[in-house]
């Protein structure tokens, strides 16, 4: 072989090289914006989870309210009751 047969095919090598990692950089790219937006989407779930577990706790407390405001009224009619029996 002659020295400028092996010197194309050392050329035509390294390009085919250089082709395939690039190929491969352009796939890991590919692959770290879907994990970006994955992660975004995980946030948005996250956030929207935090906004249904807070219309939870203000339900709760207005369930917490109803009660007492009952209470009072068991009270009251308990109040009237005692005094209708005297």
């Amino acid at each position: 072989m002659k020295y400028s047969h092996l010197q194309r095919r050392k050329l035509v090598l390294s390009k085919a090289l250089r082709e395939s990692v690039a190929f491969l950089m352009q796939a890991n790219a590919f692959t770290m914006q879907a994990n970006a937006f994955t992660m975004q989407a995980n946030a948005f779930t996250m956030q929207a989870n935090a906004f249904t577990m807070q219309a939870n706790a203000f339900t709760m407390q207005a369930n917490a309210f109803t009660m007492q405001a009952n209470a009072f009224t068991m009270q009251a009619n308990a109040l009237t009751l005692s005094g209708i029996t005297k």
